[in-house]
């Protein structure tokens, strides 16, 4: 019987419903397989202060390293959360979302991670106030802004200028934002999402971009080739 081996860094959940994730980890053994690869054992994971847990694989949501920018289109809202979550693990991460809503998702990140700020942002005046008052966190901050509408100069100070009312002094702010989540594309077209990310890899810069968009997800599924053409601003 084959024997499955694998070392890479990893968090897992007790069960699929849980929303808090264990600390980063390492796969350090996933024992033999069925010939037919039909059955996954539990994997051992070993974490920094060098204990261990063994866990189930589906469970497991890998890390990514991304280079600078990654882009990531994912159709579903549980995916988006789980990642938004499961990628935010350091001190020195920094998460906006654009589309908060009711600010759900940016509440689940303050409250489950490690990220030192998790911003929301939204255009509609509504959704900022039921976000602040439902989900109130003291690593939380939900503010009305729709950066399609203001000048890319207005709004990147707008949030620069919250980050240092919020961080330490000592904290370097560039890029403001490692981690960028966005969820507008239920009622725009899909040209506002494209510009959207357009601007925030131009005036933003973070390291990793997720976006929950079906639409664009069909589109690239159709076509051989979806290009995004940037225009200057």
């Amino acid at each position: 019987m084959p024997e499955y081996q694998l070392e890479l860094f990893c968090r897992s959940r007790i069960s699929k419903n849980q929303s808090r994730f264990h600390d980063l980890a390492i796969v350090r053994w996933c024992g033999k397989l069925n010939d037919d690869y039909s059955e996954m054992p539990k994997v051992l994971l070993e974490y920094k202060d060098g204990t261990s847990f063994h866990s189930k694989p589906d469970l497991l949501i890998g890390i990514l390293s991304p280079s600078y920018p990654t882009i990531i289109l994912v159709p579903e809202l549980d995916i988006y959360r789980t990642l938004s979550k499961s990628q935010i693990y350091a001190p020195t991460h920094r998460f906006l979302e654009i589309g908060c809503a009711n600010g759900v998702t940016v509440f689940g990140v303050a409250k489950y991670t490690q990220c030192s700020i998790a911003v929301g942002i939204d255009k509609g005046f509504e959704p900022i106030i039921q976000a602040r008052d439902r989900h109130s966190h003291p690593n939380a901050r939900f503010l009305r802004m729709d950066i399609l509408e203001k000048k890319p100069e207005t709004w990147s100070k707008e949030l620069y200028e919250l980050l240092t009312e919020c961080m330490d002094s000592s904290c370097a702010l560039d890029p403001l934002f490692s981690h960028v989540f966005i969820d507008i594309n239920g009622s725009r077209p899909i040209e506002d999402l494209q510009r959207t990310v357009q601007r925030v890899i131009l005036y933003l810069r973070p390291q990793m971009i997720c976006i929950k968009t079906s639409k664009w997800v069909e589109r690239m599924q159709s076509n051989t080739c979806d290009v995004l053409r940037w225009k200057t601003e």
